[in-house]
């Protein structure tokens, strides 16, 4: 078992197992572990993202700790919320950030249609 930044250095996933998702409950993952995956490539990028206070009013709104160096779940319960933040800041996003947030946005419906978790690996 290898810890979830091991595994996925900076980014977010979403289970798509419930054998995935069992194993992320545990902040650890098998080489089996299926998932999607949406990482954040480059330091810049992550900047970027973090300059738009994403991260800040998801933790706001969802009662999260998403943080720098730190791995966060955000349970199912409140990725309604989560969605309703990255929609908000789609409208006033440009280029990677943008690319960035219509995916966030893509893979946390995903996640509510699966009823799984979202992880946010920093």
């Amino acid at each position: 078992m290898k810890q979830l930044s091991e595994v996925w250095r900076r980014g977010v996933v979403v289970p798509l197992t419930n054998d995935s998702a069992n194993e992320m409950a545990q902040f650890a993952v098998s080489s089996e572990a299926e998932a999607l995956c949406l990482p954040i490539d480059t330091d810049a990028l992550f900047y970027e993202i973090w300059a738009t206070n994403l991260f800040q009013d998801i933790n706001r709104s969802c009662g999260v700790l998403i943080d720098d160096y730190e791995e966060e779940k955000l349970p199912p319960e409140a990725l309604g919320a989560a969605l309703t933040v990255v929609s908000n800041h789609l409208s006033k996003a440009r280029s990677q950030v943008f690319s960035f947030l219509k995916e966030l946005e893509k893979m946390i419906k995903e996640a509510i249609k699966l009823s799984f978790p979202v992880y946010f690996i920093l």
